[in-house]
């Protein structure tokens, strides 16, 4: 006798996207055949592993897994990793699920900038050291295939390449190579580094995601014909549908999803509204709900 081996049919939460490779990043994984939630939260029997789909690379073992409705969700963190296009497997004493085609990716390498005396007035001899800031190298060299750097011309084509990968380390895990230069000449070069079949992105900024805190209904349970208001609480929002659309021509809210795995149900006349302490936005949101059944439902 045994019992069924557990079904995996979605992967979603911020640690599915453009994950950083330090790892520690939220995933939720839907299916079914997990079991029941543990009262002493012992889930040592539970592993979640991702990888490339047709393995022939690395695969990586998922931190802090728990069920969190019985059979059908379980919550995760990232391990540290690089890559793109994973699928996912899950084993659950033993029994292991088909891979998932998931095609989760940790984010590209970015490199922001450089320090050494190799990173500006370069002798043209080479052999001098220059460091290589950024994030998302990762902590395996092997895994890093290319650090080049090169000029533009005015049409934006690459000239001379130099080729620095044989010379370079990871001195700080995941954010700092270091490199020597090699024999060359030219100005305004730009280093480009490859990691686990992703090139490097030039550094961008960007504000906090949201966080949800509290989600209410002033008419209590939600009805499955839908049109109930809720009110979705927290941070980060951005400003007011009113105030965006006034300033930028446009709002910022994509949607707000809902269901056993976030991903069933579309709230529908959402808008950003800000509450009684800041009528600015960025902490309180108004939604209807869409028809719909099922209870123990999760927002993003």
């Amino acid at each position: 006798m045994a019992y069924s081996i557990p079904i995996l049919n979605a992967v979603t939460g911020p640690g599915s996207y453009r994950a950083s490779s330090e790892g520690g990043q939220r995933v939720y994984l839907a299916g079914s055949m997990f079991g029941p939630s543990q009262p002493d939260n012992d889930y040592s029997y539970l592993t979640a592993t991702y990888g490339p789909a047709d393995d022939t690379g690395s695969w990586f073992t998922a931190a802090n897994c728990e069920i969190i409705t019985a059979h059908t969700y379980i919550r995760c963190d990232t391990g540290p990793g690089t890559g793109k296009d994973h699928a996912w497997k899950i084993s659950v004493s033993g029994r292991v699920s088909a891979a998932y085609a998931a095609n989760t990716n940790y984010a590209p390498p970015i490199v922001a900038f450089y320090e050494g005396p190799g990173s500006s007035d370069a002798n043209t001899r080479g052999a001098q050291v220059v460091t290589v800031h950024g994030r998302n190298f990762g902590t395996d060299m092997s895994k890093v295939t290319e650090v080049k750097y090169f000029g533009v011309d005015e049409d934006g084509d690459a000239l001379t390449e130099f080729d620095a990968r044989a010379t370079c380390s990871i001195s700080v895990a995941h954010v700092q190579l270091t490199c020597q230069t090699v024999k060359g000449a030219g100005g305004d070069l730009s280093w480009h580094v490859e990691v686990d079949t992703q090139e490097s992105e030039s550094p961008v900024t960007n504000y906090l995601p949201p966080v949800i805190t509290s989600i209410n209904s002033p008419d209590g349970g939600a009805s499955n014909y839908g049109g109930q208001a809720v009110t979705i609480t927290g941070d980060y929002f951005g400003p007011s549908t009113t105030n965006a659309i006034n300033t930028y021509g446009s709002h910022f809210l994509d949607y707000v999803k809902y269901g056993p795995t976030a991903t069933e149900y579309t709230a529908t006349s959402c808008v950003i509204t800000g509450d009684a302490t800041d009528a600015s936005g960025h902490t309180e949101i108004v939604c209807q709900t869409a028809e719909g059944v099922g209870a123990n439902l999760h927002w993003r």
